[in-house]
C-alpha cells in the first residue's frame, strides 16, 4: 500500500531531466544544475587540474603539478590561470582568471558544462581599482551571467551587478571599461582539452 502512494513521486523524480541525464535546457534547470555542481565542489567531489600562462613564454598553458611549479613557472609573473574541475572523468566546471600584469584589474570567468560537454552557464566577474565615493582607493566588482541552450544560443543574459568591495556596498552604477567575455562553447574547445588526463 505504501508503494502505491510513493509510486507517482518516484515517476516524477525519474522523469526529471536533471535525474535522467537529459540536457539541462531552461534557465531554471541550469540554476538547479549549477547549485548541484557548487555543492559537489564544496564537498570536494571533483578532481582539479590547474594551468598557468607565464609571461614571456610561448603562450602555451603549463600545468601546475606541485607548489614549486607555480613558483618556477610564474617567477616573472603569469597573465592567466585556468582551473579545470572533473567529476567522473568529465569536465564540468572551468574557472579562468586573467589579469593586468600591473594588477589594475582582474577578470574571472566561471563556466559550467553539461554532461554532454556543452556550455550551460557562464559567470563573468570583473574587478578594477578605482577611487571610491569617499575619495579612497577601492576595488569595484561587476558580475554578470549568461545562460546557454545546448545548441549554444544565449537564453538569458543578466545586467551587471556592481559592488564596492572595500565598502561592501552595492552600487547602482559604475563607470567600468567593457571587458572581453571569454567563452568556450564545449569542453573540447578548452585550450587544455588535448592535455593528457
Amino acid at each position: 500500500m505504501r508503494f502505491k502512494r510513493l509510486f507517482p513521486i518516484l515517476l516524477l523524480v525519474l522523469a526529471s531531466p536533471l535525474w535522467a541525464g537529459a540536457p539541462v535546457q531552461s534557465v531554471k534547470d541550469i540554476d538547479q544544475y549549477r547549485a548541484g555542481l557548487e555543492k559537489d565542489l564544496s564537498g570536494g567531489k571533483f578532481s582539479i587540474r590547474m594551468f598557468v600562462k607565464p609571461i614571456g613564454k610561448s603562450g602555451d598553458w603549463k600545468e601546475i603539478l606541485r607548489d614549486k611549479d607555480l613558483d618556477r613557472l610564474c617567477k616573472n609573473g603569469c597573465t592567466d590561470s585556468l582551473s579545470v574541475y572533473r567529476k567522473e572523468g568529465r569536465v564540468q566546471v572551468v574557472s579562468l582568471e586573467s589579469g593586468d600584469p600591473k594588477g589594475d584589474w582582474s577578470r574571472y570567468v566561471e563556466s559550467y558544462f553539461r554532461e554532454d560537454g556543452t556550455l550551460a552557464l557562464s559567470r563573468l566577474d570583473f574587478r578594477i581599482h578605482r577611487t571610491g565615493y569617499d575619495g579612497k582607493p577601492t576595488l569595484v566588482q561587476s558580475v554578470r551571467y549568461r545562460y546557454y541552450s545546448p545548441e549554444g544560443k544565449i537564453l538569458k543574459q543578466t545586467h551587471p551587478e556592481f559592488r564596492d568591495l572595500r565598502m561592501k556596498k552595492t552600487l547602482s552604477k559604475a563607470d567600468l571599461p567593457e571587458t572581453e567575455w571569454i567563452v568556450y562553447a564545449h569542453t573540447s574547445d578548452l585550450p587544455v582539452a588535448k592535455t593528457p588526463k
